[in-house]
């Protein structure tokens, strides 16, 4: 399918795959498992909407952050429907993020 990107075959933590992590555990201190695993899953269903990141305008794509261009290239453009951040860094942050909120509130 044109919309999945199966890089389960490269595996490596980069930045965008620490930020899935973060923001999966904060939702799921806060929410709990499936609220956060469902914004993780919601947001990769998103990417499998958008045009991929190569097809940004050049001041798009070479954004920094913080700029308007660098949340057109977040929230526009992507890599598509990504299995890694699906099925590895989306659910470790929320399984991680329960376990921590088990821990701390019991």
């Amino acid at each position: 399918m044109d919309f999945i990107n199966y890089d389960l075959d490269k595996i490596k933590l980069n930045f965008n795959n620490a930020c899935h992590i973060i923001i999966c555990f904060i939702i799921a201190l806060l929410f709990g498992f499936w609220w956060s695993y469902g914004a993780g899953c919601a947001w990769e269903i998103w990417n499998g909407i958008c045009k991929w990141h190569y097809q940004a305008p050049t001041k798009v794509k070479y954004a920094l952050f913080p700029s308007a261009n660098w949340f057109r290239k977040v929230l526009l453009y992507s890599d598509k429907f990504s299995m890694q951040d699906f099925l590895i860094w989306n659910l470790s942050g929320a399984f991680l993020g329960t376990i921590a909120k088990y821990l701390i509130w019991g």
